[in-house]
């Protein structure tokens, strides 16, 4: 009898402690707290260099002073060019607005190895020209759209190039004259923010440097007359800061 009175009270005794132990409240692990990756924003002063390509639409030779041409050809330089940029980016929202320049050591150069006359037809052989434009530059404006790390962008603004014109006329010898020619620059490319501060980009570039007129020293009837339109492509690397 003691012994069925003890069994059962044990039983009691458990099904008691289970159902306090259910009762319990259960231990909660909590997650590590999440921590966002920083956003990229294209904000700030930027740094960088870049090289390229250029290939130009150029026309020069000697001009009666306000009168036709008497010895004329295409020059049509091109050539590879190099240099440094610096600029300001800020972004509200996906939409980028910057402020950019820039200067490049070039060496697009062209020549023409026989001038024609205002009516098409050739000047005597050994009649000739040269072109080269040795340095180049701009100072533009930049408006883009920000797809987080990539942003695609257009430009604009002035553009300036010194251009050397060599005509040889009628056995006068080589007449070198040079003038920094001033323009106006449009444009679009793409950067990629390869990381938080280091930007690779590619750019293609439409330059109308204009017209210009020279004196020609001993022939005060003539002048020589170029002009210049280019084309580029260029590779850029910036360092945002």
């Amino acid at each position: 009898m003691f012994k069925k009175v003890l069994l059962a009270s044990c039983a009691v005794a458990a099904m008691t402690f289970s159902a306090q132990a259910a009762d319990l409240p259960s231990r909660v692990v909590k997650p590590a707290p999440y921590v966002a990756a920083p956003v990229f924003t294209w904000t700030g002063f930027y740094v960088g260099g870049q090289v390229g390509y250029a290939w130009g639409d150029s026309t020069g030779g000697v001009y009666l002073k306000n009168g036709g041409p008497v010895g004329i050809g295409k020059l049509d330089p091109d050539g590879f060019f190099g240099g440094l940029h610096a600029g300001y980016n800020y972004q509200f929202s996906n939409v980028v607005v910057g402020v950019e320049i820039d200067g490049n050591y070039a060496g697009v150069d062209g020549s023409v190895d026989r001038l024609y006359d205002g009516a098409g037809a050739p000047v005597a052989v050994g009649n000739y020209a040269k072109a080269e434009m040795d340095w180049n530059g701009s100072a533009r404006l930049r408006l883009g759209y920000a797809f987080d790390r990539i942003l695609p962008y257009i430009t604009g603004g002035v553009a300036f190039a010194n251009y050397k014109f060599t005509p040889n006329y009628l056995g006068t010898g080589t007449l070198s004259n040079d003038s920094t020619h001033v323009g106006w620059t449009i444009g679009a490319g793409v950067d990629y923010a390869i990381t938080n501060n280091f930007i690779a980009g590619v750019e293609y570039r439409y330059a109308d440097y204009g017209k210009e007129n020279y004196d020609i020293v001993g022939f005060p009837l003539n002048e020589s007359r170029i002009d210049l339109k280019t084309h580029d492509v260029r590779f850029r690397l910036s360092y945002k800061f």
